[in-house]
């Protein structure tokens, strides 16, 4: 031990139960408890529970000697309460019940099990979960399905975590039995459980993502400023796009957030707090909808649920964890700074490139740098992370790319800021503006090129025109060896045949280089649509030496030049090169011969 490691002791004749039977009950409903594991007795008690969820309600024992000082945890469902009725370890003598329903018990002895049975019809669909780790009992639960009188048809013991869970999926009309008991074979007075069979319906859970890990999210809107949170959302039993609303925000305060498409588990979310917002704050409920005109029938709702991390240990692994189902929200003193994205007028493509511009508005007197980066990120996208507005600067540039299989969209995207305002560090966000994910503008097909150290050739490629675009496009031939050039060109939307004069040094290294692609930058309402296309081969071979005595092969006769009256000479292919180049060589080594 050391100086951190404090205890409380309680000290007096108060109840201190371990367990309590049933282990749960309906929302606001009034009932009998039975207390178990108390060294006083067991003790029975009316209960009335609240009216509205948690998933860490606890009873505290309460007669006249005082209070439990801590609570016994308590399941709070919708679901009707099944007590065991005893003997019940076979499928004979199995406690009836009708599902859906909660099944509650204790595993009173070692090596005792219990038996429950139900009807159900085929196609019906239940989950079958087992609490009792959950509800602090020493039980570790094994749960087993049965056909009545026949075998097992599904068996789990520990399903993320020590409780047992089960997804049953009725194949036949009939009764069927569910089975607990203890892995290692253990019982005693006070290993109660709690089965809550219940029929599978679509469920939404959102969440707040961090800004910073293992730090909590809250929302702080500076005064005529905006605040951006990313929401996260898991989908059960369901798909579909979703609907965001806000309730209990501090006055002056909105949420603007674009909704969440059937294929999308993260959005974007901004707060704007006008000018005149008294500084206040409240707990907000962020509540999420399915929103699907083709599912009229389906109601689905969720909201926000955040993990409160109050104790870590060893690597930050939370150690006592509570559950919040609301958003801090709150109106913050004016920020010395707001920021602004210069909306693109051109779309960045499928293995494109583009800079978006952001733009500080400072108080005058602040000039502290600005940390700035992508609130959110779509899918497909890539953008950089470490990008700050510099001291005294007004403008920053954040690269993004885009992968050859980024989803063709138009996506609300924002810029968050932060910086150290004198008295602490403070964020903001900037308003959203559309940033379109558009296919190619053409695509390309390399031939692959070969040639020897110290000389030139030509690497060919193909274009084919996907849209059409306005005047030249600027192309770059990039991913050569080093020692390797090639001039950029110039092409319409009307070209097809890129040839790029590639030029060799006697230096240049020797093997397969198959990185070249294409830089094309195509101008489009003043601003540049980047494409990076590839891939390309190029083989640099280093010269043979020549033999001795043989004389060196002619040098080729070079190609005529074109005339306006005549077409250019054919370009001939690699193998064709190939051809020609041994032929020139054989007719040098005949003229040698005969001299």
């Amino acid at each position: 031990g050391n100086g951190s490691c404090i205890y409380r002791v309680h000290v007096g004749n108060f109840p201190r139960p371990l367990g309590v039977i049933p282990s749960g009950g309906r929302p606001g409903e009034a009932l009998t408890v039975k207390y178990l594991g108390d060294a006083l007795g067991e003790r029975s008690e009316s209960v009335t529970l609240p009216s509205t969820l948690s998933s860490s309600f606890g009873l505290f024992a309460r007669d006249e000697r005082g209070i439990a000082p801590s609570k016994t945890w308590f399941r709070l469902s919708d679901l009707p309460n099944t007590l065991e009725a005893e003997p019940n370890e076979t499928h004979d003598n199995a406690t009836r019940f009708a599902a859906p329903a909660a099944c509650n018990g204790v595993i009173e002895k070692p090596g005792d099990a219990d038996s429950f049975r139900f009807t159900a019809k085929k196609g019906e669909a239940y989950d079958i979960r087992v609490h009792a780790r959950s509800i602090r009992s020493p039980l570790d639960p094994v749960l087993t399905l049965f056909a009545a009188g026949g075998g097992a048809i599904a068996a789990n013991d520990d399903n993320g975590g020590p409780d047992a869970y089960i997804r049953f999926g009725v194949p036949n009309d009939g009764d069927y039995v569910l089975q607990v008991r203890d892995h290692l074979g253990n019982g005693g007075a006070h290993y109660a459980y709690r089965i809550e069979l219940t029929p599978i319906k679509p469920t939404l859970s959102l969440g707040v993502a961090e800004f910073v890990q293992y730090v909590q999210p809250t929302v702080a809107v500076p005064k005529g400023n905006r605040f951006g949170v990313v929401l996260t959302a898991s989908r059960a039993d369901f798909g579909g796009p979703l609907a965001l609303r806000a309730e209990n925000l501090p006055p002056g305060i909105t949420m603007e957030t674009p909704g969440m498409t059937a294929g999308q588990s993260v959005v974007p979310v901004i707060f704007h707090a006008t000018a005149d917002a008294q500084v206040s704050g409240r707990l907000a409920d962020i509540i999420g909808a399915l929103n699907d005109p083709n599912q009229p029938n389906v109601k689905v709702e969720g909201v926000v649920s955040q993990p409160m991390t109050l104790v870590r240990g060893q690597n930050n692994v939370p150690v006592w964890t509570e559950q919040t189902s609301k958003l801090p929200v709150a109106v913050a003193e004016e920020a010395p700074f707001s920021l602004q994205i210069m909306e693109p007028k051109v779309p960045v493509v499928r293995n494109g490139q583009m800079e978006l511009k952001v733009v500080a508005t400072r108080k005058e007197g602040f000039k502290a740098p600005i940390k700035v980066d992508m609130l959110w990120v779509p899918p497909g996208l890539g953008a950089s992370g470490s990008i700050s507005i510099a001291e005294g600067q007004n403008e920053a540039l954040i690269p993004i790319n885009a992968a050859g299989n980024a989803e063709l969209a138009t996506w609300k995207i924002a810029i968050r800021g932060e910086s150290n305002a004198g008295t602490g560090n403070v964020m903001v966000c900037t308003p959203f503006c559309d940033l379109k994910v558009a296919d190619m503008y053409m695509t390309l097909a390399f031939d692959q090129a070969a040639v020897e150290q110290g000389k030139e050739t030509e690497v060919v490629v193909k274009m084919t025109k996907a849209v059409d675009f306005p005047g030249n496009a600027k192309v770059e031939l990039l991913g050569l060896p080093a020692q390797v050039t090639s001039p950029p060109l110039e092409v319409t939307k009307d070209s097809t045949d890129l040839v790029f004069k590639v030029t060799t040094a006697a230096a240049s290294p020797a093997g397969n280089h198959q990185a070249l692609f294409c830089r094309i930058t195509v101008m489009e309402n003043g601003e540049p649509v980047i494409h990076n296309i590839g891939t390309g081969k190029l083989r640099i071979d280093v010269p043979l030496p020549p033999k001795k005595n043989e004389p060196m092969p002619a040098a080729p006769a070079p190609m005529p030049a074109a005339t306006p009256d005549q077409p250019p000479p054919k370009r001939l292919t690699r193998l064709e090169q190939l051809r020609l180049e041994q032929q020139e060589r054989d007719k040098a080594k005949k003229e040698g011969e005969k001299k």
